[in-house]
Parts: C-alpha cells; structure tokens; sequence
C-alpha cells in the first residue's frame, strides 16, 4: 500500500515544477534514510539523481532554470525581508504588510525598461517574511516550535515528522504558508508529530488559552483605524480639487515617503510641487523619478516644463530630447505601458517651440498629463 502511494506523491511533487519542493523532498527523504542507517538506499538515491543528471543535462539545467536570470533573484528577495526585519526586530512591521514594506526596500532589477516595476506579496520565506512582519521573537519562536514538534515526532513517527520537515524546508525557501495545501501538510503533520497523551487536570488552563486566543482575534478588529483612512480620503479629494496646494504637496510627500524607490510617487511629489510654486524643488523630485525609472516619459516631460518654467531653456531642451532613448522600447506590462506612454504629437509641438533658435523668455507649458500607478 505504501508503495504506490510513495509513488504517486513523488509523482506530485515533480509535476509541481517547484525547485523548493523537490529539492526539500529529497533533502528531507535523505535525512530519514540517515536517521535509518539505511546507507545503501541513501547511496541509491544519489547515484539515480547523478545519473539522471548526467544523462539530461538539458532537462536539469531547464528545471533548476539556469537560463532564466529572475530565478536568482530570491536570494535579493530575502535579503530584503531581513533589511525589514533589522529595521524593526521586535514588533515588525506589522501581519500582512510585507508587500508594502517591499516598496521601502526593494531592490532594482533591470529587464531592458524598467528597474522598480517588480512586485511581491511575501518574502518566499516563512521565516524572514514572519521576522520581517512580527519581529524575531516571533520567528524564532516559530522555529522554537517546529524543532518541539519534529524532535517528539523523529522519535514516535518519522513518516510524518519527515512531512513536516519537507514542509518546512519548502517554506523556508520558496513559498510561504499562506498556501492552504502547504500550510495544512504542515501543521497537520507537526501537529500529529507533537501529540501525546491528554494532560491530567480539569482542562482550565487549556480554556484559558483559548479564551486568550479568541480575546485576541476578536481585538484585530479594533486595531484598524477606519477614522485615519477617512481623514485621508477626505484630504485626497480636496486636494483633487484644486484650492489647496500645500495640502497636494504633503500627500504627494507622504507617498513619496511610503514607496522611497516610487517613480510615479517621485513625479506626483514633482507635479504637486510645480503647480504651488516651487520649480526648484519639483526640479529635483523630477530628478529623482528619472533616476529611479530613465524611460519615465512624463517624469522627462514634467522636468522639462519645469525647467522651461524657469527659464532654464538648454537644460528643458535637453531633457525633452532625452524622449528618444527610448522611443522603440516595448513595454511587458501595464506598469511599463504607463511609463513609455505620453502624448507624442503635443510633446512634439513643446519640443518645436522650446528648441527653436530664438528665445522669447516667456514660459513654456510642458504636455505632461497625469499618470497613474501601477505595478508589474
């Protein structure tokens, strides 16, 4: 019986295409077979894994994606999430807000457009992503726990200690247990693997626990704060409007502020800037965008009418030609899409009167038009 079922799970595990996956599987597999003393099947399992390799050299390379250069990414990935985690090691940044924190410290990866468009939910990593979002205390007490669990059920049953340790080792490095499947695989199995007989006692202390426990998921509600994100929204729209400039500028900071590595919150900071103003500041907000993203096309438009504003006609006309660089460049995706787009014939027409031969001296209107935001 347990044959074909081994089968048909080995079977699962390769059609996942998962690298974390197979290679926790056999790491975890090869641990029992040492914890067994069984030498000969542990020798067995690395000479077919050596010999499939070397007879497929094209099919290994494919599965460990040697060719596909964002596969050896994760590693910068989880460097991220321990930047998050070292900046705030007790408490974190909070359950959930790991993709936000991401914007803070997120690092560039060039595809031919784009250097910040990337994007992700969680660190691929249970550990970093749990210390990057609750502290270390948190992650270590996880891994506290796990170790319990695995040393009783390495011990009492290794079938399903070795489950939970494949588990494991697969949260560890590729997907978190945000994953139903994964996540059942694997605290049904530690927790079978920590179980033991029922404590004697009248069971206060258990439904102490639980009451504990049923306290604080009933106080996550009251954690939000519905009153801050009204204030908000009520600031957005009256800045929408137009009669309060200073009030635009400090929302636009305030974006600015929450995604540092932000183009479109970079240009928004320089439009709210410019429309108060303040040339020399959105000059430098403008700047900013462009370092982040240099295909940003309205983030060029929007330095050049500043720049025209001013009366700084060879440095506008020189960052309106700048629109040439990438002018061939195809976007591979919505967030790309918004950086390439910008309204050519009017850019065209702003580039004709500022570029001329003579100067007039009087302020040229740049065609940059509001982008939105967006993510690959």
């Amino acid at each position: 019986m347990y044959a074909p079922l081994a089968l048909l799970l080995v079977a699962g595990v390769a059609a996942s295409g998962s690298r974390g996956a197979v290679l926790a599987a056999l790491l975890s597999a090869g641990a029992g077979l040492a914890w067994l003393r069984r030498w000969s099947w542990l020798a067995g399992l690395l000479a077919v894994l050596t010999a499939a390799a070397l007879a497929f050299p094209g099919g290994a390379a494919e599965f460990l994606k040697l060719g596909d250069a964002r596969a050896f990414e994760r590693p910068r990935l989880w460097n991220a999430a321990l930047q998050a985690a070292l900046a705030s090691p007790l408490l974190g940044w909070g359950p959930g807000q790991f993709g936000g924190v991401f914007e803070i410290f997120k690092f560039p990866y060039f595809d031919g457009v784009s250097y910040f468009g990337h994007s992700t939910l969680h660190a691929h990593s249970e550990p970093l992503n749990l210390a990057a979002e609750a502290g270390f205390p948190a992650a270590l007490l996880f891994l506290a726990a796990a170790a319990a669990g695995l040393a009783r059920g390495w011990k009492n049953n290794l079938p399903l200690a070795l489950a939970a340790l494949a588990a494991l080792l697969q949260g560890g490095a590729d997907m978190i247990f945000y994953s139903g499947a994964v996540g059942l695989l694997y605290w049904g199995s530690l927790g079978f693997c920590a179980a033991g007989e029922t404590p004697a006692g009248n069971g206060s202390t258990a439904r102490a626990l639980a009451a504990l426990l049923l306290a604080g998921l009933l106080a996550v509600p009251a954690a939000d704060t519905p009153g801050a994100r009204s204030f908000t929204a009520a600031a957005e729209l009256e800045s929408s409007a137009g009669g309060n400039r200073a009030l635009g500028v400090a929302l636009a900071r305030r974006g600015a502020a929450a995604r540092p590595r932000g183009a479109f919150d970079a240009a928004e900071e320089g439009a709210a800037l410019a429309a108060a103003g303040d040339l020399a500041a959105a000059a430098a907000a403008f700047a900013r965008a462009l370092e982040l993203e240099p295909a940003f096309a309205e983030a060029r438009l929007g330095l050049a009418g500043v720049y025209a504003a001013a009366g700084r006609y060879p440095e506008a006309c020189a960052a309106a030609e700048g629109l040439e660089t990438y002018a061939a460049a195809r976007p591979s995706g919505e967030y790309e899409r918004l950086l390439l787009a910008y309204d050519r014939p009017a850019a065209e027409r702003f580039k004709k009167e500022l570029c001329g031969k003579k100067k007039t001296g009087s302020a040229t209107a740049s065609p940059r038009r509001t982008s939105s935001r967006a993510t690959k």
